[in-house]
């Protein structure tokens, strides 16, 4: 009895286990897809701005969650916040000898959609480059 107890508990964590993977899996993916959608978009015309691990500066980020019913980004307001975990994307746009590069990153959020989530919550830091001209 007590051998059926020990496999039964060890299935039961190796699900849990399972579950919480593939949560924070769905969540990288979000956050992927939510920079590499802004990246592959039309780049500011200024110069400037700042990827994480910087701080944002004013203009040159937003927070989105995922719309559920649709899939798409929206802008985190009010009651969007129920849609699910924050994504911050930060951009900047820089001139390097001559070379445009536009640069994103996207960071999950925790509750107060200001903090970063850790790595063990699901968190990561995501950032794509991408030369313009």
């Amino acid at each position: 009895m007590c051998l059926l107890t020990v496999a039964i508990c060890t299935t039961a964590l190796v699900a849990a286990k399972g579950l919480l993977q593939a949560r924070h899996a769905v969540l990288r993916t979000d956050a992927r897809t939510a920079a590499s959608s802004l990246v592959n978009g039309e780049p500011p015309a200024d110069v400037g701005g700042a990827v994480a691990p910087d701080l944002p500066l004013s203009g040159w980020f937003d927070v989105v969650v995922v719309n559920p019913s649709t899939g798409e980004f929206e802008p985190l307001v009010g009651t969007s916040r129920d849609h699910g975990v924050p994504i911050r994307r930060q951009w900047r746009v820089v001139s390097e000898r001559g070379v445009l590069v536009y640069s994103v990153s996207a960071e999950l959020l925790g509750s107060d959609a200001n903090t970063p989530l850790a790595p063990a919550q699901g968190g990561g830091l995501f950032v794509f480059n991408r030369i313009v001209r």
